[in-house]
């Protein structure tokens, strides 16, 4: 049972570090351009 639920765990954690990152970069983009303009 254990064998099967870790590495989709892992996958979960991976997608959700990505969805994350992704959605930091356009807060930054965002963000950047008001302090920057």
């Amino acid at each position: 049972m254990l064998a099967t639920i870790a590495p989709q765990q892992k996958a979960n954690s991976m997608t959700m570090a990505g969805v994350m990152l992704t959605a930091l970069c356009a807060a930054w983009d965002e963000w950047g351009m008001k302090i920057l303009a």
